[in-house]
This record gives C-alpha cells, structure tokens and sequence, in this order.
C-alpha cells in the first residue's frame, strides 16, 4: 500500500527529514548507557526473557546438552542458535548491546511503516513529519530502551509483531506468504500463546474477506513448524516456549504482575489449574473486542485499535509481565492520532503508570536488596502498574466508540447539511426516477466538506440555473420518447427553488407541462404550483384546466396528488373549481379508492380553513360526517381528523363535533373496532373523537373503556396519553367502583413506561400529566413511588416534577425512604432543587401528622449543615410547622436563634421573625432579637417589614416590659415614614386597637390561631377540566386552554344519568382553598364576643354568629411551587390589599375591617350586619371608646 505513495507524490516539495537523526540517536543512547546494572533487574525481565537465561541455553547448546531438558531453558530455538553463533564469532559479550539496538532499530523502522501504511497524511512533509512522531514514540519510548538496556528478549518479540503488523496491514486486500510467515515466526520465535493472542485476531480482521484463507494457512505452517521443532530437534519446547505462560513449572520470581504473588502462596496441587485459569481468561477479552472493532469499516479507518487493546490487556493480565509489555500498546497508540481527543483521562493513566514505574524498583530494592521491606508492600504496587494500564485500555476502547460514533454522525450530517430546507408541504423532497424522496442541499457540493464519493446522486443538480437557459431545455423538440431530458430539467428547476432562487418566471412553461402523462413530472409541477401560485395568482389560474382533468384521471395517485395540491393553494379560483369534484355523488369524496377518499377528507379541512361559508354551503361536511361509517380505517380517521379541525375553526366544542350526527354507542364501538387497523396518528384522532361520546348507561362506559384499554400498550406515547384520557372520561360515567379500580391498575403500567422514556422532554411531559392524574385518581399510582427518585443525570425540570409527585404519593408507610431521599437531595450541588427538597420535607410534616416528628427531625439535620440557603429553607418550612402543630415542637426554637446570621433573605427573615413573635413569651432574648432585625427597617421589603410590625406588637401584648420601648418607635415608622399603604394601615389599625383597649387587642392579636393543611393546588373543577385535556398542552401548564389560546373552548363533563359527579369538601362558606385556615375576621370577631360585657345577653356573640361569618384565608403559592398563607395572612389582621381594608376615620371611636364579600361598607346601611340591631350596633360602639395608653398621641388620619 505505501510502495505508490512516494510516487504519487514526488512533486510536491518538502524538507529535510530528520527520521535518520533519530534513528542514530536512538542507537548511540542504547550503546553508551552500561547494560550490566539493568540486566539484574527483576522488573525489567522475567525467567522467560531475561539474558541470563539466554546465556545459560546458549552454554547448554554448546556443550550439546538438551536445551529443554528440565526448567532452564524457554528461549526458541532459533533464539539460542543465533546468539549463540554470534558468540562464538565475535566471542566475549561487547557485541551484546549492537544487536539489541539493532533489534530497536527494527522495530522502529517497522513502526514508520506501519505508519506510512496507514496513510495518515497527503503531503509528502506530513508523511515525514509524522513518522518522526511515530518513531519516536517507539525509539524513545522508556520502556523500550529500559527493555533494551536489560537485553530481554521481549525486544525481539516486540518487533517481530510489529512486522506482522506491518504486513497484515499492508496486504489487507489479499493473502501473501509474507503475512502467513510473519504471524508463524513471531509465535514461534519465542511469543507464544500470548504474541498468538494479539498477532492472530488481528490479521484475520485486516485480511477480511479471506480470513478462512489466512486461519487456514497459518494453522498448517504453525502445526508443521511445531511439530518438527518438538519431535525432531528439540524435544520439550512446546512446554517450555510455546505455553510457558500456561504452566507453572517456571519459578515463581517476582514481577510486574498479578499473579506471581498468588502463585508462591497457593498449594503446589492448586498452582496448575489457577495458572491456566489466569492465562486462558484472557480469551474472554479477545472475542468481545474482535466484534466491535472487527467490522470492516471500522477496521478500516482505526484500525489499530484492536492491537493497541488486546497488547494492553496482555501487558496487564498476562503472566511473567515486564515493562516490554506495556512498552507496545504506549508506542502503538501513536498510530492512532485520531483518537487523542477522545480520551477521557490520558493524565490519569500516565501519573499512575509514572508512579508506579518510580516505586517498582524502590520497593524492590527495600524488600529483595537490602531486607527491610515486605513482599506485600512489592505487589501493591503492582497492582497500581497494573491498574494504569487498565484505565489506558478501557479509555482507548471507550475513545475508539466515541471516535466511530462522532465519524458516523459528521458523515451523517455533512449529508444532510444545507443552507435552507425547502418548505413546501411540510416536505423538502426532489423526486427521483424511482418516486424516492432524496434531501439535498447546496453545500453537498461544498467538495471539502464532503467527497465527490459520497455525494447523493441527484446533487449534480443543485448548481444555480439561469431562467433562460432552464427555458430553452425544458422546451426542446428533441426526441425524448421517455421525457428524460424534461425530467432532469425539472429537477434542476426544484434544486434551484430549494436554494431560494426565483424561478416564477417559468410559470407557463410549468403549466404546459402538466399535459405530460408522467406521475414524477406531475409531483414536481405540483411543487412549483403550490410554491409560486401565491405569487402571481393571475398566472396561476390558467393551470386550473389542467388540474381539473387530472381529478379525473384514471390512476388514483395522480388523482390523489392533484387534488392534494389544489387545497394547498388558497386562492379563491382553486377553491371554487374544486367543491364541485368533492361534493358531486360520484365525486372524490366518495371515490371508490381509499386514499383519494382519505385526501378528500383532509382537502375539505384545507379549503374550510380558505373559505368557510362555500364549504359549509357546498355540503361537504355531511359527506364528512357521512364517512364515518366507512370500511376504510384510515378515511375514517382522516374524518375525524378533518371535522376536528373544523370544529375548532368554526368555534365548536368538542361535543359539537359532529353536529348532526350524534356519536352514540353505535358509533363509539364502530370507532373502537377500527383502532387495530389504523395508523398511530390515525389512533390518536380516533380516541380524540370518542370523547365526544356521552355515555347514558354505566355498563356501555365500562365495555368502551375495556375495548380501548390494549392501546396502553402502545409504543407511540400520544397513543398512549390519548388512551388513557377517555379512560378518565369514561371513569366518570362508570357505577362500579371494582372496575374502576382494574382500569386505574391498567394505567399505572404504561405511565411507568412513559416515565422511563429516554428523552427527558417526555418525561417531563409524562410527569406533569401524571400529576393531574394522581390528583383525581390517586390509586392509579399507588405504590409507586420509587419510580420517581430522581437520578443524579435528570434535568432539573425533571427532578422539580418528580419532587412533586413524591409528595402526592408520599404516606405512612414510604415515608423514610421518602425523608431519606429528600435527605439526599438536600446535599445537591443545584441550589433550586436543595430548596424544593427541604421545602417538601416541611409540606411533608403538615401533609402527615404521624410523620411530622420525622420531618422536624429531618430538617433539624439539614439546619446543622449550615449551608445558608438549606438553613433559610427549612426556616420559612418550620414556621409552617408551627403553625400545623402549635406548642409541640418549641424545643426547636433556639436551634433556629442559633442561625440567625444565615438568614439573609425576606422569606426566611419574615418567618424567622413570626417565630420570635409568636414565642416572644418564651424566647428570653425576644426584644433584642427584634431589635437588631429592627436595626435595619428602613433596607427591609414590606413582606419584612410587616411581619416586624406585628412581632413587634406581640412581644408588647406578652412582655410590656419589654416591647414598650419598641412599639412606639416601630408604629411611627410604619405610619409616618412608610410609603407603602399595607404597611401604613397596619400601623394604623395596630395604634387604634393598642390606644382604644389593650385588652381587647390583646385578646385579638394573641387569639388561638387556626391549624394550615395542605389540599390540591388546583380546584376541583379546573382539575376536572385539565383531566380531559391530557396529553395536551393544558396538561403541561396545567392551565385551561382557553388561558393561553385565544378562541380556545373549554371541556366539561356533559350531563347523562350515568355522570357520577365527585363529592367536593368545601368550607362552611363554600370556598376551597389550598393552604386554608378558617379564621382571620372570623378570630378577631370571635376575640369581641370572648370580652366580658355587662348584662345576661352578649350582644358580640351575635354580632360574630349572624353578621361576620366564617372566612377562608386566601390561598398563596410560595416559590419552588411550595403552597402556603404568607406572613401577611397569618396575622390576625389581614393582608390591606387582599383585604381592601376600610378605616372609617370619619369616626374614631370605631374601627372595623371590611370582609372581601362585601362590595362597600356605609356604617348608616351597615351592610355586614344582616341580623344585628341597632341596639347591637350602639353597644358595639360604646365599648369601644378611645383609651389612650401610651405616651403619645392618637395619630389622624
């Protein structure tokens, strides 16, 4: 292969290379460094390799004895004999250092070919350049000169398989004598089973397809060569040689290795089987790595990688192992230059293999030179050595996948790749001879980005045209009995409206064309039409003739295709032309082949969308109707489809679809039993129709839901969303509780499905439907609840929707695992995800009251973190807790002061601060508490700012003594300095009630809160309405679609006597809330009608039972999609902006809040009071004269 490389080339200049430099620096290095100490080293040799043993076969030879007679020698043959020669020749040993240099010289000079071979580069100073690479990577190589230092025979080895390399390479096409003699000699000469491991499958993959041949030859030169060497010359030299590794009959001198250490601690009887056993696993590596790098395109453009591997492993696993070993896969990998970039941690590997390589001898020394060490300390370190060099094949084998991967995609995408997709009928096509559809675009004849080679075959067209000479071809007389010539005309005509060039001015050449009896000259006059009829609408109307008669052709896809093309045009002219062959009894609607009936159907869709009033008036849409009952189920889905779109246009619900012809069971069976037979968008159109199906009996519900159950089972997921959407429909008209609970099991399956789906996008949409589906039926996941512990490589939309419904699904009995996981999550490195976790652990804690204990215990580890925004968290968490279960876990409260300085944020000061109030009675420290959060009232937020107001006020009701000297202060800057009118009523309202009656106030502001729980976000009937619109988008934002869709029409459970209608838990005044107290107005009426009043009849308790009422707090969603009432609704005085708060200042003896029920508040009609008196009203105003009780005066408003 590299012999015409040269050639080829000649002409091109280049410099001087310097390969012959290195190689002359390689040799003078390896004969000036003495060998002596070297030749000692255990690391460096092995019984098997070392030139001691060489030495003492070539003695044997001499003195004719047997040379594997006993356990000396496991040198080959020709080994000893020539060293052997050598020695008798030049006599003494000097010339020792000549012919192992010689031996590195070799190896390098076959590594340059091996590169060469592989054609790394185009220009000839390429070539030289990266052959100096290559041979440096041998000839500099440590291990290879420390090798050749010791004289171990493995350098032999090394480069006899590098000549194999070189020739199994370089003859790939074919089979030689060469390849066959160069894979025997290197087995024979002394690599043995293992070079047999890395030579063998080696070449059989680079001589693909004649492998068999190869196998062949090699199996009978080795036997033969064996044979004669065993029997005839020297007996004993398969055992000692060829399986040397095999057996455990050499001594068990320390290695590099792993297994030289369990040898000599194992009995004698076992050490047999566990060595073959260490050397025949190797095989398990081979096979493996033969497939996946065997394939002939792979093996073709990395084709060293499988060498590379497979030295690697040998050098690892292989025993009596020695630095040569690792020395081969290291240089090999030069070869490969394409896969430096993937390797993952090239660093880690060298400072393992370079530390190791440095405490190799050390230890060695310690232990066998001067006695001080332990064998133990030896073999760890090798196993370190042996450890680098796993990391170094697993990262060349995942490199060598990466690389295969990112070559197959950039081929993939350059073919794909284009400056503009043409948009024409959703569709960017050019058809071809045979009707395929090829992409194509400008840049496939960018030559640099792609080769000519690998070219589609159409892309000779995509050449820009002028409009002129595009004329002139399309209108040649020349014979073209075929319309070759018009064809490929057209097709350049295409190429060019893709590439965005204007060709409408060819528009009545393209007209003329359409007379041609030719299907693939039709589908590309269509193209143009429908691209340039908008353009020049004028022109366009002459092509109506023509289009016309083709409805009428005999051959249903030209029929099909033209009538496509003339609903794509939205003009006025094609609109009115075509009615006619839709809705005339023997028209298209109603052709007796399938597919013109199922493009009618869509083209009638089409032209409703142009114009409504014709087509309503032509009656196309009761032939649409009609077509439901068709044998055909794809035009039957194709009508649905179509009345869909229609519905939705004309304004419609969607049980007004089929105004006219009422979908009864009938039908809703009819639509059932065509499900197996359509396609998977067809399926979803269908189910969709079927939800405009109102069951009046519970047992025809329960057989449709039944029937359409199978579709769980589909592989699409809008199948399976749209399946399991009329299930929950029809659940609603279903008496049986027991077959409701069968279908809510056959959901759980396919939702799980869903959940383990490989994009995150469906996941994420399969989570956020199956929230709603847990909210209305929560036994439908029951039990499930480790499908939704994120994993660590979840998106953080994911892992948000997963805590969710960890929470829905959360009870009694997963709870630990839940606190576990949440535990776990609180340690993330994603700021958003750790609050969402602590805060579900509060939500927890008031969702369960047999978990509460857990929770609190939970959160208080998260606190001794310390980490600042877990420690906010679970702050703003415990005041809920708090307020869930008042007075039970007061032990926490000092944990919380502890952590006052981690506390930067308005949530958590705000509930840090409601905790101080509420406890001011009990925290010893509450004033100076307040006071340096007070330190900073003017920087505050309202949110801060109000929650001070009210602690503040608290801790003066508990502790006079103390808040004296802060409520003042704190109701002057509210009232005087405040820009905000929340905050500026607050204050007021606090002055008034404080100066009027302390004690009252007291009773009001210290009155017994109401205990939080937590419900559903979500109402019951938006729940409802979002339940029928599943797999949506209304299921993704959880809002009603007519909230983001302009004209949108809502879904609601039509009326039937089967409708089971859901019992609804309301408040006393009618309202559901989320995070709900019934309370507020409600307490501090409550706290009037507790004063001790003057006479038998309490006129406050009938003013609190018959005028005020219950009240609900307003429901507020916190971030991180927490739920929960804000500071400002935990005070017993309200929020003044929710609230809308009146202070009737025209008299300031009386001061009330006005409900939100009520519209106005005149104290003359006193609309609040429906059945007080006004002897009530006088009383109530009498007790509540002025009582200054501070030092100041009563502000004015």
């Amino acid at each position: 292969m590299v012999s015409g490389a040269p050639n080829s080339q000649s002409s091109i200049p280049s410099k001087p290379s310097h390969l012959p430099l290195l190689f002359i620096a390689s040799i003078i290095l390896r004969l000036l460094i003495p060998s002596p100490y070297f030749e000692t080293r255990h690391e460096l040799s092995t019984p098997l390799t070392s030139i001691s043993r060489l030495r003492e076969c070539a003695w044997m030879w001499n003195h004719g004895l047997e040379l594997y007679d006993g356990d000396m020698c496991h040198h080959a043959p020709g080994v000893v004999l020539a060293y052997s020669a050598l020695g008798r020749i030049l006599g003494g040993r000097w010339w020792e250092s000549g012919l192992w240099a010689g031996i590195d010289f070799w190896g390098g000079w076959m590594m340059v070919k091996i590169s060469r071979s592989l054609r790394l580069g185009r220009r000839e100073r390429d070539v030289r350049g990266m052959d100096l690479v290559v041979g440096a990577a041998y000839l500099l190589n440590p291990y290879v000169v420390l090798t050749n230092l010791a004289h171990s025979s493995s350098s032999l080895i090394n480069a006899l398989i590098l000549t194999t390399l070189y020739y199994a390479l370089d003859l790939q096409h074919s089979i030689s004598f060469e390849a066959v003699l160069a894979c025997v000699g290197t087995v024979l000469m002394g690599g043995g089973f293992h070079a047999a491991l890395i030579v063998v499958p080696t070449t059989i993959i680079l001589t693909t397809p004649n492998w068999r041949l190869f196998m062949g030859f090699f199996l009978v030169a080795f036997m033969l060569a064996g044979a004669l060497i065993q029997h005839n010359v020297f007996p004993g030299y398969l055992t000692n040689v060829l399986i040397a590794p095999l057996t455990s009959n050499v001594d068990t001198s320390p290695d590099t290795g792993l297994w030289w250490y369990f040898n000599i601690q194992i009995f004698d009887a076992f050490r047999d089987f566990f060595t073959w056993v260490s050397s025949l696993h190797l095989l398990i590596y081979v096979i493996p790595l033969c497939i996946k790098f065997g394939n002939t395109h792979q093996s073709r453009q990395q084709p060293m990688i499988l060498p590379t591997a497979l030295a690697g492993i040998v050098a690892a696993f292989g025993t009596y192992p020695s630095p040569s070993h690792t020395a081969l896969p290291l240089s090999l990998l030069a070869l490969s230059p394409a896969l430096l970039p993937y390797l993952t941690h090239p660093f880690l590997t060298l400072l393992t293999l370079l530390f190791s390589s440095i405490l190799l001898p050390v230890f060695g020394e310690l232990w066998l030179g001067r006695g001080s060490g332990n064998a133990n300390f030896g073999w760890a370190v090798g196993m370190v050595w042996v450890l680098g060099q796993m990391w170094g094949v697993v990262d060349l084998v995942g490199a060598g996948v990466r690389g295969a991967w990112d070559e197959e995609g950039d081929r993939i995408g350059e073919r794909r790749r284009g400056d503009r997709a043409v948009q024409i009928n959703t569709k960017n096509i050019l058809p071809t001879a045979k009707g395929n559809i090829v992409r194509c675009s400008r840049d496939c004849l960018d030559h640099r980005a792609l080769p000519l080679a690998s070219l589609p075959p159409d892309a000779r067209f995509f050449a820009r045209g002028k409009v002129q000479e595009l004329r002139t071809e399309l209108l040649s007389d020349k014979k073209d009995k075929n319309h070759t010539r018009k064809k490929t005309v057209l097709k350049k005509i295409v190429a060019n409206m893709t590439m965005s060039n204007d060709m409408s001015a060819l528009f009545p050449d393209i007209i003329n064309c359409l007379s041609i009896p030719d299907i693939e000259i039709k589908k590309m006059c269509f193209l143009f039409l429908i691209n340039y009829a908008r353009l020049k609408p004028e022109t366009s109307q002459q092509s109506v003739g023509a289009l016309t008669e083709d409805l009428r052709n005999h051959n249903p896809l030209i029929r099909a295709l033209t009538l496509r093309t003339l609903s794509y045009i939205p003009l006025q002219g094609f609109v009115t032309a075509l009615l006619p062959y839709l809705r005339n009894s023997g028209g298209l609607l109603r052709d007796a082949d399938p597919y013109v009936r199922k493009t009618a159907a869509l083209a009638v869709a089409k032209l409703y969308a142009f114009s409504r009033r014709e087509v309503e008036a032509s009656g196309c849409i009761d032939i649409l109707r009609s077509m439901l009952a068709d044998t055909n189920p794809t035009v039957v889905a194709s009508a649905i489809c179509a009345l869909g779109d229609i519905a939705a246009r004309s304004g419609d619900t969607s049980t007004e679809l089929l105004s006219g012809v009422k979908i009864n069971f009938t039908i809703a069976s009819r639509l059932v039993s065509v499900l197996s037979d359509c396609s998977e968008w067809s399926q979803t159109y269908t189910l969709e129709a079927i939800m405009s199906y109102i069951p009046q009996d519970p047992a025809d519900a329960a057989i449709l839901a039944e029937r359409i159950s199978p579709r769980l089972q589909h592989a699409n997921s809008a199948v399976v969303l749209a399946c399991t959407k009329v299930i929950l429909y029809l659940m609603n008209y279903m008496a049986s509780e027991a077959e409701i609970t069968a279908l809510c099991r056959k959901l759980s399956p396919p939702l799980i499905t869903l959940l383990g789906a490989k994009g995150p996008e469906v996941q994420f949409v399969a989570l956020r439907n199956a929230q709603l589906i847990v909210a209305q039926r929560p036994e439908v996941l029951k039990g499930e609840i480790r499908v939704f512990f994120c994993k660590y490589n979840d998106p953080i939309y994911v892992k948000l929707a997963k805590l969710e419904m960890i929470v829905k699904l959360a009870t009694e009995e997963t709870i630990d695992q839940v606190l576990t996981e949440l535990k776990e999550y609180a340690t993330e490195i994603d700021v958003d995800f750790v609050r969402k976790s602590v805060r579900l652990i509060g939500r927890l804690a008031v969702k369960l009251e047999s978990a509460a204990k857990k929770c609190t215990a939970a959160l208080l580890d998260l606190v001794s973190t310390k980490v600042s925004y877990v420690v906010q968290e679970a702050t703003v968490v415990i005041k809920d807790i708090f307020r869930k279960y008042p007075g039970e876990y007061e032990s926490i409260i000092a944990t919380l002061c502890s952590n006052l300085d981690s506390l930067d944020e308005p949530e958590a000061k705000a509930a840090m601060i409601w905790v101080v109030g509420e406890y001011a009675d009990r925290i010893e420290n509450a004033d100076e508490l307040l006071e340096d959060f007070l330190y900073t009232w003017s920087e505050e937020p309202v949110e801060v700012q109000l929650a001070l107001l009210t602690a503040t006020v608290k801790l003066f009701i508990a502790r006079p003594a103390k808040g004296g000297d802060l409520v003042p202060k704190v109701l002057k800057w509210a009232t005087e300095d405040a820009n905000n009118p929340d905050l500026r009523d607050r204050g007021y309202m606090y002055w008034r009630l404080l100066s009027t009656d302390p004690a009252s106030a007291k009773h009001v502001v210290t009155s017994e809160k109401p205990r939080i729980r937590i419900t559903e976000e979500l109402g019951q009937e938006v729940l409802e309405e979002l339940v029928l619109n599943v797999g949506m988008l209304a299921s993704v934002y959880h809002k009603l679609p007519q909230q983001f869709v302009r004209g949108a029409k809502g879904r609601k459970l039509q009326a039937s006597p089967a409708l089971r209608r859901r019992r609804v838990m309301e408040e006393e005044d009618g309202e559901v809330g989320t995070w709900e107290s019934q309370g507020g107005y409600q307490d501090m009426v409550n706290g009037f009608a507790g004063m001790n009043m003057a006479g038998a009849t309490n006129p406050y308790a009938t003013f609190a039972n018959g005028g005020m009422g219950g009240y609900q707090h307003d429901v507020v969603t916190q971030n991180g999609g927490g739920q929960g009432a804000s500071t400002a609704d935990e005070d017993p005085i309200p929020n003044m902006n929710r609230r809308r708060a009146l202070l009737l200042s025209s008299d300031p003896s009386f001061t009330i809040v006005q409900n939100r029920r009520s519209s106005h508040v005149q104290l003359a009609s006193r609309p609040w009071f429906n059945s007080t008196s006004d002897s009530v009203l006088k009383t109530f105003k009498s007790r509540f004269k002025p009582k200054i009780t501070f030092d100041f005066p009563l502000p004015s408003r």
